[in-house]
């Protein structure tokens, strides 16, 4: 009896996440006024299934997104606090997280939201013992929104949002403040 009700309660937390996945053209969305884009770096030398996030909306990162290099995720989704949970890198085998803090971001509303760059990195073909680390990218992420999304870009603020702190951004609109001064 006890497995069953398991098994109900795990379906149900499946179907409460919603599987999102990047936008792909450069077009401006009107967003809700709670609402704000992510922008999460993949850095890989495997593929992965799927990431796990829950928050104020539970998602999953659908394998399209997931290849194996470098890679961006950049959707939008509801503003709030929220956790990399796990990470499923084939059907048997996933990473999960115990240590929260080190896995959650925050998104704010009406901007660009960089929580950084996910490095995975699988230590050998034969064994499955991945590494897995969240870190700051933000210039690697800036160079990528001008490249394949400058018209967003143009129209939002780029902030961090990831464990820590990091005020390159800010520092980067002040310095071009003073130049076009």
């Amino acid at each position: 009896m006890k497995s069953v009700v398991l098994v109900i309660l795990i379906s149900l937390l499946i179907a409460c996440s919603s599987t999102v996945s990047s936008i792909k053209d450069d077009q401006d969305k009107v967003l809700e006024s709670n609402v704000g884009y992510l922008l999460l770096g993949i850095e890989t030398n495997q593929d992965i299934k799927s990431i796990h996030i829950t928050g104020p909306t539970n998602i999953i990162i659908g394998h399209q997104d997931l290849k194996t290099g470098t890679n961006f995720v950049f959707t939008d989704l509801p503003v709030g606090k929220y956790t990399i949970e796990r990470i499923k890198l084939s059907r048997y085998w996933s990473v999960n997280f115990k240590d929260e803090a080190l896995w959650e971001f925050e998104l704010s509303p009406q901007s660009i939201n960089y929580v950084g760059h996910l490095e995975l990195a699988r230590a050998s073909t034969w064994f499955p013992l991945t590494y897995a680390e969240l870190v700051n990218r933000s210039s690697e992420a800036l160079e990528m929104m001008e490249d394949e999304y400058p018209n967003i870009l143009a129209d939002r603020e780029l902030f961090y949002g990831g464990p820590g702190e990091d005020n390159f951004f800010e520092l980067l609109k002040e310095l071009e403040g003073e130049i076009n001064e």
